[in-house]
């Protein structure tokens, strides 16, 4: 019974600190990129060969699902 009462605290506290917890803001200005056949060292893709960046604009060139 004390297990279950701690995991329930604990669960009450994370979903807490995730209401008042904020990110920094973050946008990308693709406008500024120049054309290259990777995303940029701020973004993880995956698969890394399936993105590029064109005209000002982020690409994705796979051809699988989920993308």
């Amino acid at each position: 019974m004390r297990r279950l009462a701690l995991a329930i605290a604990a669960g009450l506290a994370c979903g807490l600190l995730a209401c008042t917890w904020q990110s920094a803001s973050f946008e990308s200005d693709w406008d500024a990129a120049p054309d290259r056949p990777w995303i940029g060292s701020d973004y993880w893709s995956n698969p890394l060969q399936d993105w590029r960046v064109q005209d000002g604009r982020l690409e994705n060139i796979g051809s699988g699902g989920d993308r």
